[in-house]
C-alpha cells in the first residue's frame, strides 16, 4: 500500500513540475517587445481570448469565412480604444467591410461576462497578436471602466452606423 501511495505522488509530482516549468517556459518566450504584456498577463489574456473571442475569430485570428471577421488585420482595431471597448462591452450589429470584404452579423455583448481588467487586456493583445501592430499603448483597466461608466444605461448592440459617425484613429 506504501508503495502504491509513494508512485502516485512521485507521478503527480512530475506532472505537476511539467506543467510549472511549461508556463515558465511560455512566460519566458513572450517577455519580448512583440506585445505590450508580458509574461502571465500575456498568458491571462490569451485565456480571455479562447474563451471569450476563439470560437468566432478563430485561433490564427482570421475569423470564419464568409460569417465572423477576422482580427488578423483588421482595420478596426485602429480605431480609438474607445470605439474597441463599446464594441466589447455592447456588441455590434449590422455590415461592416474588413479587409475589403463585406460582414454582416452579430457581435455578442461581453460587458456582462468580462470584467474590465479582462477587456483591457484581451484589447491590447489583440491589437498586437498575429502581426497586428497597431498602437501598441496598453488599454488599461480604468480606460475600461471610464467607458463602461459613461453608458452605463446602454442595453442594445451599437448599430454600426453609430459607430461610424464616432470613427477615430489612432
Amino acid at each position: 500500500m506504501n508503495a502504491l501511495l509513494f508512485k502516485i505522488g512521485l507521478i503527480s509530482f512530475f506532472v505537476v513540475s511539467f506543467f510549472i516549468f511549461s508556463e515558465e517556459k511560455i512566460i519566458k518566450k513572450t517577455n519580448n517587445k512583440k506585445y505590450n504584456l508580458k509574461g502571465r498577463t500575456l498568458l491571462k489574456a490569451r485565456k480571455v481570448y479562447k474563451k471569450h473571442c476563439l470560437t468566432c475569430h478563430q485561433r490564427t485570428g482570421r475569423g470564419l469565412k464568409n460569417t465572423y471577421p477576422p482580427l488578423k488585420g483588421s482595420e478596426w482595431l485602429k480605431k480609438d480604444k474607445e470605439i474597441l471597448i463599446k464594441i466589447i462591452l455592447h456588441g455590434l450589429e449590422g455590415e461592416i467591410t474588413v479587409k475589403g470584404k463585406k460582414y454582416n452579423n452579430k457581435m455578442l455583448q461581453l460587458g456582462t461576462k468580462m470584467k474590465d481588467k479582462e477587456i483591457a487586456q484581451v484589447l491590447t493583445y489583440v491589437r498586437q497578436a498575429w502581426g497586428n501592430k497597431y498602437n501598441t499603448n496598453k488599454i488599461s483597466a480604468k480606460d475600461v471602466a471610464k467607458v463602461r461608466k459613461k453608458y452605463k444605461k446602454r442595453k442594445k448592440r451599437w448599430l454600426v452606423e453609430e459607430i461610424e459617425k464616432s470613427k477615430k484613429t489612432k
